[in-house]
Order: C-alpha cells, then sequence, then structure tokens
C-alpha cells in the first residue's frame, strides 16, 4: 500500500511537471509553431539546421516575402541590405541542395516567397546526406521537451544575461555573423589554398540526387509563382583561375535549370575580376568580408529591384 501511494504520487508529481513544461512551451511558443508569428523577432541561438528548420514552417513565410539558400559562403550575407524584398537568410553553414529544399518546400507549404535567391556553388551539389536528422516533419513535437530545446533556452539565457559575441552569431533576418582577418592573413591563406588546389585540379563531385532535388526545388518555386534570382559565387581569382575549367562545367549544368526570365549574376565573369583579386574582399580561402558582402548586397538588389514585379502564382 505504501509502495502503490508512493508510485502514485511520483506519477502526479512527473505529470505535473511534464505538463508545465509542456505548456510553458506552448505558450512561450519560441519558433512561433502553434500560433501566428507575424510580427515577432525570432533568434537563432544553437543548432542552426535546427533552428532554420523550425523557423521555415511558419515564423519566415508569415514574415517575409523572399528567401536566399545556399551553402556557408551565402549564410553571411545579411539581407537587411536586400531593399527589393523582405529577405530571410535559410542558408546553411555546410549545406546541400537536399537539405536546402526541405526548407523550400517548408515555406512553399504555407505561403509562397515572392523570390527565391539561390547561392550557386559546387559545394551544394558534393553529396544528399542529411547532417542533422531532426529535420523531418515530426521535429516540431521536440520543442514542447527536447534536449534540443533544452539547450536552446540554455544558450539564449547564457547570451542575454553575459552580452558576450559568439563564434556565430545571427541577425534577425538568419545570416551568421562575419568574423574579419587581416588582410595580410587572408592573403597568405588564399595562396595556400592556390598550391593546394593546383596540385590536385580534380572536378567537382556532383551527387545526381543533389543535382535533381536543386532542379526540383527551382521548377517547384517557379510553379508558385516565386521569381527566381541566382549567383555564381565569387571565389578568389588565384583559387577560381587554377579550376576555371571546373567551374565552366558546373556553369554549364546550371545554365538548364534557368529561364531567360530569371535574374542570375555571374560574380565569376570577368566583370568580377577585380573584386575576386582583392583579398580585402574576403576572410579567408573563400568566405566573404563584411566589405565584400556589402558589394555583392548592393549588386544583387540592383538586379532584383530592375527585375520587375514577381509573376502571379500558377495554384
Amino acid at each position: 500500500m505504501v509502495f502503490k501511494r508512493f508510485f502514485m504520487t511520483v506519477m502526479i508529481v512527473s505529470a505535473v511537471i511534464i505538463g508545465g513544461c509542456v505548456l510553458t512551451a506552448v505558450v512561450v511558443d519560441e519558433f512561433g509553431l502553434f500560433r501566428s508569428a507575424k510580427g515577432r523577432t525570432i533568434g537563432i541561438y544553437t543548432s542552426e539546421r535546427t533552428a532554420k528548420y523550425f523557423l521555415s514552417l511558419r515564423y519566415v513565410p508569415e514574415n517575409f516575402d523572399a528567401i536566399m539558400i545556399g551553402p556557408s559562403l551565402s549564410d553571411q550575407l545579411d539581407t537587411r541590405q536586400i531593399s527589393a524584398y523582405r529577405m530571410y537568410n535559410l542558408s546553411l553553414l555546410g549545406a546541400n541542395a537536399v537539405e536546402l529544399d526541405l526548407l523550400v518546400q517548408n515555406v512553399l507549404s504555407r505561403k509562397a516567397p515572392k523570390a527565391l535567391l539561390i547561392c550557386l556553388d559546387p559545394f551544394l551539389l558534393r553529396n544528399a546526406e542529411l547532417m542533422d536528422a531532426r529535420m523531418t516533419p515530426g521535429i516540431r513535437w521536440t520543442v514542447l521537451g527536447s534536449t534540443f530545446i533544452f539547450d536552446y533556452y540554455l544558450k539564449k539565457f547564457r547570451k542575454i544575461n553575459s552580452g558576450k559575441r559568439d563564434l556565430f552569431e545571427y541577425t534577425d533576418y538568419g545570416a551568421a555573423t562575419i568574423n574579419e582577418q587581416p588582410v595580410d592573413v587572408v592573403r597568405k591563406t588564399i595562396e595556400q589554398r592556390a598550391v593546394k588546389v593546383a596540385g590536385e585540379n580534380k572536378p567537382f563531385v556532383i551527387d545526381p540526387l543533389a543535382l535533381e532535388k536543386l532542379k526540383l526545388t527551382i521548377e517547384m518555386a517557379r510553379k508558385n509563382g516565386t521569381r527566381i534570382y541566382a549567383f555564381y559565387y565569387p571565389y578568389p581569382e588565384p583559387i577560381r583561375r587554377i579550376l576555371s575549367r571546373h567551374y565552366e562545367a558546373f556553369s554549364g549544368q546550371m545554365a538548364g535549370f534557368f529561364l531567360p526570365e530569371d535574374g542570375i549574376l555571374d560574380f565569376s565573369s570577368r566583370k568580377y575580376k577585380a573584386f575576386r583579386e582583392d583579398p580585402s574582399n574576403y576572410v579567408d580561402n573563400a568566405h566573404i568580408s563584411q566589405k565584400g558582402a556589402n558589394y555583392l548586397l548592393a549588386e544583387l538588389d540592383r538586379m532584383m529591384v530592375a527585375g520587375g514585379v514577381p509573376r502571379p502564382g500558377k495554384r
């Protein structure tokens, strides 16, 4: 009898605690999953992939009319500088086309954006693996209680109270902050990478499934009336020059994905050679500096402003 009473007490207390946690999670609604997220400002404090998956379900489609996707190369582009659209940066560190398609499909299922901007780089197509197995429809329920959500709250609390800057912080528009490096350090890093690339000089690895997934992402967005924009990322000139033959092959593969009315900027073209030759536009042998990002964003915005009114949907 004593054991039974103890057991029931434990069960009741546990149920109250669990119920309280669930109720708190629903009321706080950290990622805007259970009620309208319109007008809210939601940050990212841990696990970019999981957080952006959550945000793509309601928060992004309800608060932004355009999205950018790409790997870490575009993850640092602050789309607050885009005037043509209110654009959220759904790029991911180390992303591939399969992962990015999941985010785009989440947004499309809620509300088709007016524009989709894609950072084109062979890195997107190197494989078709999910780097975070939590990126599935059932993930929304983990906000009611999971190691991820507790880690999220803990890091958010620490960040707000300490005020210290993390290595990777994110703007309200989803962009990772840029960690600058001295130009001399960057120049040396580029030179070292160029030497290594020259020794290898291998074609880019292209996964057929990732290639097909990127094509389907573009087609589905276009079908929903979303205006398509894309840009070829500008690698530092010493590296791009060595791999020019492979980049041309990649561009040839991508060309068939786009229509004449799509807006495409090729930052690897001769027009932008001076940009690629300036190491102050980079923070390492690939990623952009704030100076470089400002220039790219201005060029992209100019293209999109000139792009006209998005076409009506074809639902």
